[in-house]
């Protein structure tokens, strides 16, 4: 997961198989951007060293889980 631009997408795989997809987003434009203004998003975005998350100009319901490793 080492992009800094943003753009994914990243995969979770198990023994081979995918499990989900997600996006990455690094870069401070990335996360700023995240999922608003999008009228909807099959997958998962990671915003690695995030600590809040905002719904602002959402169009859609999110499930956030945070992450700590």
């Amino acid at each position: 997961m080492g992009r800094t631009d943003g753009a994914g997408p990243v995969w979770v795989l198990r023994e081979g198989d995918v499990l989900a997809t997600a996006e990455v987003a690094e870069g401070l434009l990335a996360r700023a951007r995240g999922l608003a203004g999008r009228p909807g998003y099959e997958g998962a975005l990671f915003l690695p060293h995030t600590r809040s998350v905002h719904s602002l100009g959402m169009r859609f319901a999110i499930d956030v889980a945070f992450l700590d490793g």
